[in-house]
């Protein structure tokens, strides 16, 4: 009998230790929280190189609007003054934008951050020619501050 009543104890005290362990893992859990630290300049040049890949002025419309899918009509259209008028919320000149395939290029911004230390955003893009999509990238380059 007091073999019974000591086997039904530890299995006792296993489950209350059990049921401990679960409950503060479960508040350690409840207090731990997650920071991002980043430069509000790092978080608006990754706006602004996602708003590239799908800007209504360079992507194609026909049949339907299409995020990443360049028309070539639009990209040779533009030059560095129209393309920084496309822009009211950012400083064209902070920014380089180099979109390339394998037989073209176009390269809009300013080119003198290319001679500083930069943080490069590449893209896959697609670029339509004529009847045909082929596959480019778009490289936006911005200076690195600090």
């Amino acid at each position: 009998m007091s073999t019974f009543i000591a086997e039904n104890f530890i299995k006792i005290v296993a489950l209350v230790v059990s049921i401990l362990g679960i409950l503060a893992t479960l508040v350690q859990f409840q207090s731990f929280s997650l920071q991002i630290h980043g430069k509000q300049i790092d978080r608006e040049y990754l706006i602004f190189s996602q708003y590239m890949a799908g800007a209504p002025f360079l992507t194609q419309t026909e049949p339907d609007y299409r995020k990443g899918v360049l028309d070539t009509d639009k990209l040779n259209n533009l030059n560095n003054d129209s393309f920084s008028e496309k822009f009211g919320f950012a400083d064209i000149t902070k920014y380089l934008v180099v979109i390339t395939t394998d037989s073209q290029g176009w390269v809009f911004g300013d080119d003198s951050i290319l001679k500083e230390k930069n943080r490069v955003w590449e893209h896959p893009v697609a670029v339509k020619m004529t009847d045909t999509i082929i596959p480019g990238t778009m490289k936006v380059y911005v200076p690195k501050v600090g």
